[in-house]
């Protein structure tokens, strides 16, 4: 959401310059292309701070993956009673509410 942000408020940072720039400037070739540089060295810090913003959710995104990926097997425990594996943290089977002594 903040990328959409920062490239729209990067696109009306420019088209305010070059309303200001067209009312100001003669339209000569010299005040066009200041006009041009201008505009294009406002829009360039959004850009990059969306392209900054970019490239850190896909890492996070890449982390998140990895912590799922090694993150450690719990240990089983088999219910004395149904023979039915649940994970041993419990202290009553899920599947048939069989209380271990544990």
């Amino acid at each position: 959401m903040m990328k959409e942000i920062l490239y729209v408020t990067g696109g009306i940072v420019a088209i305010v310059l070059l309303i200001i720039g067209i009312a100001t400037f003669s339209l000569t070739p010299l005040g066009l292309f200041l006009l041009f540089i201008v505009s294009v060295a406002s829009v360039i810090p959004f850009i990059a701070l969306a392209t900054v913003l970019r490239n850190q959710e896909k890492i996070l995104e890449k982390l998140k993956l990895l912590e799922r990926q090694t993150k450690p097997a719990k240990e089983k425990t088999i219910c004395t009673k149904c023979e039915k594996t649940y994970d041993s943290d419990c202290s009553t089977c899920p599947h048939c509410a069989y209380r271990s002594r544990q």
